[in-house]
């Protein structure tokens, strides 16, 4: 029986891209180094600030300085417009209360600053998370299973009792490392091909099946297999 739900944030609850590109390249831009699509931008995130800024540099500038001088004008540009063009995918808010309304506890974890997780989370779903979880120093960033297992005793649930729900292979990894049954989202920032590559996990299409996968607590065998024939 699950009894807690932990989602990952960027590309799994909220669509971020938007302000994650505009403070990346206000950045880039101040420096005097190229800009990037929002295309590009997918490649870039999931594996906390400094994989991000470092991956935006050209290679030739990928060093501890540069890095951090271009976070240090990213964060209170981000900070500043973090709401701007942000905003929950299609169906999120209703799978979630849903599932909240079924007495299942609600978790976020990401590699992103705890300090704008908590502050989205209110904002885009206020009431409905019962714990936030972002990058806290000391404390290694996802695919450890460091952030799981603190937020699993904090509940003081079983890792047999939670599932896992992301959108890219860090988050698969996370998941598979904590020893949690895991869901892959389609509609983040990861293809579909690149989430098959994971092995036999569910990988699902649309917010509202989610609840339905939880409630009915199938095997990622069991529910691909039912979800292509439909």
């Amino acid at each position: 029986m699950c009894k807690l739900v932990v989602f990952d944030m960027d590309g799994t609850i909220l669509d971020t891209l938007g302000d994650l590109q505009m403070a990346g390249n206000y950045a880039l831009n101040i420096m005097g180094f190229p800009i990037h699509t929002r295309e590009a931008y997918r490649s870039f995130i999931g594996k906390g600030l400094v994989n991000q800024m470092t991956q935006s540099l050209p290679e030739g500038h990928r060093n501890p300085k540069t890095v951090a001088k271009l976070t240090e004008i990213y964060l209170p540009y981000y900070a500043n417009h973090i709401k701007d063009n942000t905003y929950p995918f299609d169906g999120v808010q209703n799978m979630l209360a849903k599932l909240k309304q079924h007495g299942i506890l609600l978790a976020v974890l990401s590699n992103k600053p705890d300090k704008y997780v908590a502050t989205l989370a209110e904002y885009f779903f206020p009431g409905t998370f019962d714990k936030t979880m972002g990058k806290i120093d000391g404390i290694p960033l996802k695919p450890d299973p460091t952030s799981v297992k603190m937020i699993l005793a904090h509940f003081d649930i079983s890792r047999e009792d939670c599932i896992f729900v992301g959108d890219s292979g860090v988050d698969i990894q996370t998941a598979k490392n904590a020893g949690l049954r895991v869901v892959a989202v389609s509609w983040g920032f990861s293809t579909k091909n690149t989430l098959s590559e994971f092995g036999d996990i569910a990988i699902i299409d649309d917010p509202n099946l989610i609840f339905k996968f939880i409630i009915d607590n199938k095997s990622s065998h069991d529910y691909n297999h039912s979800q292509s024939e439909n």
